[in-house]
């Protein structure tokens, strides 16, 4: 008797427990309606498949000799919403604004040579004519946008906004005011002038004013092989290439960028 009670009660609470595994394993196979959608709806893709051409102003930083201040143009081709090729170019419009350095360092030099120390003292003129400053800028950069966003401006404003690397190759064309080397000095000074051609890498962002016009901010720094001061400095007596380093040019640009076509993609 209590043997079949048992599998009497048995019976009903597998009964009763069925419905729940079936409803479990359906609610298991039953597919979500977020499976497969995108992580944000309707998001304005800013960059993908546009072009950029900007204008601005350019200045360098920490200049030795010479500041720069440039004109700016960017153009750059937003390969997706993250990946862009670009190409960069700045006219150096202040050639003759020297440095404090520059000021201070020719204030200690004599103006001839029959005023010299010694024979190694080179004059105001040979040192202010052999120092080279930046004419233009050229760069060829590939950018990776990893951070995007949106920012709030005391609660009332918002902009998109993207922050960016940059790298690439660089060109720097140096200018001096002497044209060749003064004579006849064994330890004479010559300019290193020209196009060098290196390195060239940074950080950037665009803050989106709309959908087609933003600030972009950039600082850069290209890497190439020059002698500023246009002197000898390894200590064999002449100025040549032997005495050319790899030097920092740092930059930093503010442009208006305008993006085509002006209307965006918007996801789905």
């Amino acid at each position: 008797m209590i043997k079949k009670t048992m599998q009497f009660f048995s019976a009903l609470v597998l009964a009763a427990t069925l419905p729940t595994v079936a409803s479990a394993q359906e609610l298991v196979d039953r597919k979500s309606p977020l499976a497969d959608a995108p992580a944000i709806r309707h998001r304005v893709e800013l960059r993908d498949k546009r072009f950029e051409a900007g204008v601005g102003l350019g200045s360098s930083i920490a200049a030795e000799f010479y500041h720069a201040v440039f004109v700016n143009l960017r153009l750059a081709f937003h390969i997706n919403d993250w990946i862009t090729i670009s190409g960069t170019f700045g006219q150096n419009v202040t050639p003759s604004l020297k440095t404090g350095t520059a000021e201070q360092l020719v204030r200690t030099l004599p103006d001839s040579a029959t005023e010299a120390t010694n024979t190694n003292t080179v004059t105001k003129k040979n040192a202010l004519g052999a120092m080279n400053r930046m004419g233009q800028i050229l760069g060829l950069q590939a950018e990776l946008s990893p951070i995007t966003g949106k920012m709030a401006l005391f609660s009332k404003l918002f902009m998109h906004y993207d922050v960016y690397t940059l790298g690439g190759v660089g060109a720097v064309n140096f200018t001096a005011d002497l044209d060749k080397c003064a004579m006849p000095k064994a330890d004479e000074s010559c300019p290193d002038t020209g196009m060098k051609i290196g390195a060239n890498v940074g950080l950037g962002m665009h803050a989106f004013f709309n959908d087609w016009l933003a600030l972009n901010l950039e600082i850069k720094d290209m890497l190439v092989k020059t002698n500023r001061a246009g002197q000898d400095t390894n200590g064999d007596t002449f100025a040549d290439k032997n005495d050319l380093s790899l030097t920092h040019n740092l930059i930093f640009g503010a442009n208006l960028a305008f993006f085509f076509p002006t209307v965006p993609k918007i996801t789905d």
